[in-house]
């Protein structure tokens, strides 16, 4: 009825479109309704409720200040057996996330949050596409600092309601739950390995400029990345931690050998001795595809 009313308010205005989702942007009660269907713990009501939401997302047809208690609301649901309604839950927090709603700092931190508390869901489906959508969040967010830093903003990592901020705490949280450090900025309490160093490599492969153009995320990854690759390194892992332990090393060397020098030829030196005439073929392989890669680039 509330969107009918603005409907018939607006529909002479020469620019409607525009004119009906700022209305129904400002209006606060246009959500309610999702809310309360979410605390229903009804599960037709909580698909339909999400998937309302996502739609309204993905307009940016949402005020700033209600995402909270949606936020709120959604989360009391990651624990739901449904695979259907996490599913639906992933897709409207990834439109949240790139949407034009600026959303910052402990919203936004929620947000991702619930992606990384369900890529740790027992169901296959719901953690592998939590995987893939926080990886598409995470890029997402570096490019949009990148986008602030281009301009003019200053790449203040203290200044909050930013989203240089935002993404300097965010790898920042995500090497300390890879080491299984407690988080600061994120509200969760463990990462899986492989998704962290896939993720961090993912990050650091689309946007190797932005990192070295930039001191604090520099020192980020001397201080935070570089101890991290050197204490798995020390540890027995399976072959899925340590295909994306080389992808991530591989991807420093390629990208940040000249800034990161020392740093580099540790890892250099650490690859040279995993290399063994009796060791598994895939690692020795692995190893030696890292160098002529980097041997070739160098040329």
């Amino acid at each position: 009825m509330r969107l009918r009313s603005f409907e018939d308010q607006y529909k002479a205005s020469d620019d409607f479109e525009r004119v009906y989702l700022e209305a129904v942007v400002a209006s606060k009660d246009i959500v309610q309704p999702f809310i309360l269907a979410l605390e229903t713990k009804n599960t037709k009501l909580v698909a339909i409720a999400v998937s309302s939401l996502q739609k309204l997302f993905s307009r940016n047809a949402v005020a700033v200040d209600v995402v909270p208690g949606i936020l709120r609301a959604i989360s009391t649901h990651l624990d739901n057996t449904d695979e259907t309604i996490l599913l639906k839950i992933l897709q409207a927090i990834v439109a949240l996330l790139t949407s034009q709603i600026p959303i910052h700092h402990t919203t936004l931190s929620s947000a991702l949050s619930i992606c990384i508390h369900l890529n740790l869901n027992r169901n296959s489906i719901v953690r592998s596409t939590a995987g893939a959508s926080l990886k598409q969040v995470a890029t997402n967010l570096i490019e949009r600092a990148i986008s602030e830093a281009e301009n003019g903003a200053d790449v203040d990592i203290k200044k909050q309601d930013t989203y240089v901020h935002d993404a300097y705490h965010f790898v920042l949280d995500i090497c300390r739950l890879t080491r299984t450090d407690s988080p600061s900025w994120l509200k969760i309490k463990e990462l899986s390995l492989p998704l962290g160093m896939e993720m961090l490599e993912s990050v650091l492969s689309a946007n190797p400029a932005f990192f070295v153009e930039h001191a604090p995320f520099l020192t980020l990854l001397r201080d935070q990345v570089f101890p991290l690759v050197v204490q798995t390194f020390k540890q027995s892992h399976n072959f899925t931690v340590i295909l994306r332990l080389l992808r991530l090393i591989n991807c420093i060397i390629q990208n940040f050998s000249k800034n990161l020098a020392a740093e580099s030829e540790v890892f250099l030196c650490r690859l040279v001795r995993m290399i063994k005439p009796d060791g598994p073929k895939w690692l020795n392989a692995l190893v030696l595809e890292i160098f002529s890669t980097y041997f070739h680039d160098e040329e």
